[in-house]
């Protein structure tokens, strides 16, 4: 099946609204037990910190 091209750019036009209601989090309602984004990445962050061993500094040779 061959699409003209005004259903090739419909449905190109349709694939980046869904897109971009995907990057804002619009595909799925949100669970209401789901913690915000904010203090999940507080969350990750603190993990991380204890997680990683603090890198040492570099030698600054002049």
């Amino acid at each position: 099946m061959e699409l003209s091209n005004f259903d090739f750019l419909n449905h190109h036009d349709e694939l980046l609204v869904r897109l971009a209601k995907a990057f804002r989090g619009e595909l799925v309602p949100q669970a209401p037990n789901d913690e915000p984004a904010a203090e999940l990445l507080k969350r990750i962050q603190a993990e991380r910190t204890t997680l990683t061993p603090p890198r040492r500094q570099r030698n600054q040779s002049a």
